[in-house]
This record gives structure tokens, C-alpha cells and sequence, in this order.
């Protein structure tokens, strides 16, 4: 009886503490920025892979486009895989393409494309 009373005082802990190490490892990730058109040409494709993988994901913008200066809120809160550094790629309306590597999603608040880089800002 005295070992069923310790347990049950004990499980709640566990699941306090295991919740805490969640968070602490990058598990409890947020995945959303502002992605900023810094350049004189048009997205017309935006990609984020894990930096693990060696292939690009699907076409974040899907059939949208970015027009220069213009701004949108990217939201990957759905991809719950426990990845949090991932490659990026934007693809303009010539062709040409500028890529970014190892982009930590649940620190970044806002991703910048210029003509010839990808640059971040931390703010989660």
C-alpha cells in the first residue's frame, strides 16, 4: 500500500520533469517566421528541408508568389518531426535561386531573401 501511495505522489513529478526536458531539447518547436522579399525580383518557390535530408521538401509558397518588399507569415507548426535546423532555398521568377544552410526554425522570427542570400533574425 505504502509503494502505491509513493507512486502515485511520484508519477505527476515525472511527467513535470519530462515535460521540462521536452522543451529544453528543442522537441516543443514553434516553426513559424516572417519571410521578407529583400530582393528586386519576384519567389516564385520558398523551400525549408531538414539539414539532415539531401533532398528538398515540397514548395512551401505552393502556387503564391513574393513579390520584392513584400512580407508573409510562414507557418510550419504541423511538421513535428524533432528537427530544428533546416536548409532553405528561394527560387525567383528568372531562375536564378539563393540558398541558405543549417537555419535554427525554433530560434529564427524572420527570414530575409536577397538577390545573392538568405539571411535570418533570432527572436522566438
Amino acid at each position: 500500500m505504502r509503494t502505491m501511495l509513493r507512486l502515485r505522489a511520484i508519477i505527476p513529478l515525472l511527467a513535470l520533469a519530462l515535460m521540462v526536458v521536452t522543451s529544453a531539447t528543442g522537441l516543443a518547436c514553434d516553426k513559424s517566421f516572417v519571410l521578407i522579399n529583400r530582393s528586386n525580383k519576384t519567389i516564385v518557390a520558398f523551400f525549408a528541408s531538414p539539414h539532415a535530408s539531401n533532398r528538398w521538401e515540397d514548395n512551401i509558397l505552393g502556387s503564391d508568389s513574393l513579390e520584392p518588399g513584400l512580407r508573409d507569415g510562414i507557418d510550419m507548426k504541423s511538421d513535428q518531426r524533432h528537427y530544428s535546423l533546416y536548409d532553405i532555398k528561394a527560387v525567383f521568377a528568372d531562375g536564378t535561386k539563393v540558398e541558405g544552410a543549417r537555419f535554427n526554425l525554433c530560434r529564427v522570427a524572420y527570414i530575409g531573401v536577397y538577390n545573392h542570400k538568405v539571411m535570418y533574425r533570432n527572436g522566438h
